[in-house]
């Protein structure tokens, strides 16, 4: 875990697009999608980890968004403002990009491959922003 998001965190604050952009990424983060064998494992941690990683040192360059679904629940939970257009409490910021993992598993008799990938996509174009895989092989 920790290691994959200290290497992830690294290589998407070294991207060349996000160092030459004159406007801040205003980025959501999203979930794990669990690909292995014991997909009852919720591993968001993976994700939470690069969140906490990008936020601590990607100030400038990012700014990262509550996502909607949690946004909403928080909101219903604190605000009192009732609003006319039905809508739960004020409108918050637009990400313009989404970061979510894929986490897939190729077990062996004795081993499992994991393939973690990540990836940032452009919420208007639908376009990939940014991919990178970690990768790990373990005993089982």
């Amino acid at each position: 875990v920790v290691q994959a998001s200290d290497q992830m965190a690294m290589d998407l604050l070294a991207d060349p697009n996000l160092n030459a952009s004159h406007t801040q990424w205003v980025i959501v983060v999203d979930r794990v999608e669990n690909k292995t064998i014991n997909s009852r494992f919720d591993l968001d941690i993976f994700i939470q980890r690069l969140k906490t990683q990008l936020f601590r040192q990607g100030k400038g360059r990012v700014q990262l968004v509550e996502n909607r679904e949690k946004l909403r629940e928080l909101q219903a939970r604190e605000l009192e403002i009732e609003r006319t257009d039905g809508q739960p409490g004020p409108k918050g910021i637009q990400p313009d990009y989404s970061l979510y993992a894929t986490i897939s598993e190729l077990p062996n008799r004795g081993t499992s491959y994991y393939l973690i990938d990540f990836k940032l996509t452009d919420l208007r174009t639908r376009q990939l922003a940014w991919v990178n895989a970690y990768e790990v092989k373990v005993e089982r």
